[in-house]
């Protein structure tokens, strides 16, 4: 389990967002994208089925898409 206090706030723009506020939500570990069935993402938490390596990238998009 992450939280955001885990995040490198060098390369942070938010904390670990509500995806009920986002339209889509990405996991990547180490560049490769995983499949949605693989981590849960709730507000300020990311939670994973297998743990990475330690010390291997971990980044989670959100995108928000709108009609405006």
């Amino acid at each position: 389990m992450y939280t955001n206090a885990d995040a490198s706030l060098q390369f942070s723009t938010s904390g670990i967002l509500d995806p009920s506020t986002v339209s889509i939500v990405n996991l990547f570990i180490n560049g490769i994208l995983q499949p949605s069935n693989t981590y849960v993402v709730q507000p300020g938490v990311l939670m994973l089925s297998d743990v990475p390596f330690q010390g291997v990238p971990i980044i989670v998009q959100f995108i928000q898409i709108s009609t405006s």
